[in-house]
């Protein structure tokens, strides 16, 4: 018997397996097989994942808290609309959108809300309701401040459909990387 019949022979005895049988024999004789291919998948994806993100140019980071709409298909509408605003048409400019952070007392969220305005989260604009900017703006975390009083005013803003609530207060963090494209987008979002 040769080595194409051997495979042969072999695949034909696991597609005669069912069920558990089969996992238990792929398991007993090839496992080191499978393990060699989850490593080989997971390094591959993750070099997919490191070169993805070396080549992005991050042009601004937003964090819009309590917003009303959180989904992948707003945070890529919203991200369009600031690249619009700012001009920015470069293959791999890219603006980080957080729209998940949200101003309800449990743990979990304030320990959310804490990393996005830190040095780690990296925002350059955040934009939240006065509960949230009253309670940053006492530990002096923003250096700029716009105050919106009225939710009619940005509805036909970038960002009217995401916050449903007034007043609205457009923050630079402190430590704010970007600080300069996130006064253009407060610029455009008053104008």
């Amino acid at each position: 018997m040769d080595r194409g019949e051997k495979w042969r022979a072999e695949f034909e005895k696991i597609c005669g397996l069912r069920g558990r049988k089969r996992l238990e024999y792929l398991w007993d004789y090839y496992k080191w097989a499978l393990v060699c291919l989850a490593a080989v998948v997971f390094a591959v994806h993750t070099v997919c994942v490191m070169i993805t993100n070396s080549v992005k140019n991050t042009v601004l980071s937003v964090v819009i808290v309590d917003a009303e709409r959180t989904d992948d298909d707003a945070a890529e509408e919203l991200e369009e609309g600031i690249l619009e605003m700012l001009g920015c048409e470069g293959r791999y400019d890219h603006v980080e959108t957080v729209l998940s952070a949200t101003s309800m007392k449990t743990e979990e969220n304030v320990a959310k809300l804490r990393v996005a305005l830190s040095t780690v989260g990296g925002a350059d604009l955040v934009i939240c309701g006065e509960e949230v900017y009253e309670e940053y703006a006492a530990q002096r975390a923003f250096v700029e401040t716009r105050r919106l009083p009225e939710a009619a005013g940005i509805s036909a803003s970038v960002i009217g459909e995401y916050v449903g609530y007034a007043p609205v207060y457009l923050c630079i963090p402190e430590f704010a990387e970007r600080r300069e494209n996130a006064r253009i987008v407060i610029k455009g979002i008053v104008n």
